[in-house]
């Protein structure tokens, strides 16, 4: 009973646009966002919290136990400048900018990926990076725009 009101409560505030909490949105088109946990989409279990998908520029792929933080933004848009006017961009180009997220990743809080990158599989991207170009798989990396830090430490718990 709890539980049900709590979600009523939450969807009809986000109807009214004052929060927008525990959900990910796709800006261009959705067959684009490719997902290979098909289970997201159902029940209680959720690793996208408020996360924006921009799909303008390209594909989205991401594997299998990836989870993010909260405001992420993976965009694939992009402009580009014709460098004759400040304010004259030239139109948003529809494809080559893919985005690959491969299995295992951790995607922190508030991070930014843009458009023509892979994340390599158990990759930990810290709170606040930027993501500018491809990422090894089994590391740790952050910054603006974001580098390898280290290599993470895999352990046998068996």
């Amino acid at each position: 009973m709890y539980r049900k009101l709590k979600h009523l409560i939450i969807d009809f505030f986000e109807w009214l646009g004052f929060i927008h909490r525990y959900r990910w949105h796709v800006n261009g088109d959705s067959d684009r966002l490719i997902l290979a946990d098909k289970e997201i989409l159902k029940g209680e279990r959720t690793g996208y919290a408020n996360v924006l998908f921009n799909t303008r520029s390209g594909y989205v792929y991401i594997g299998k136990n990836v989870i993010f933080g909260h405001d992420c933004q993976i965009l694939t848009g992009r402009h580009i400048d014709n460098y004759s006017s400040p304010l004259t961009f030239k139109p948003t180009p529809s494809e080559g900018y893919d985005i690959n997220i491969k299995d295992g990743v951790w995607i922190t809080s508030r991070v930014i990926v843009t458009g023509g990158v892979t994340i390599g599989e158990n990759t930990t991207v810290l709170p606040g990076s930027v993501v500018t170009k491809d990422l090894p798989s089994n590391s740790i990396v952050g910054g603006v725009p974001a580098k390898f830090l280290r290599l993470k430490v895999l352990r046998d718990d068996g």
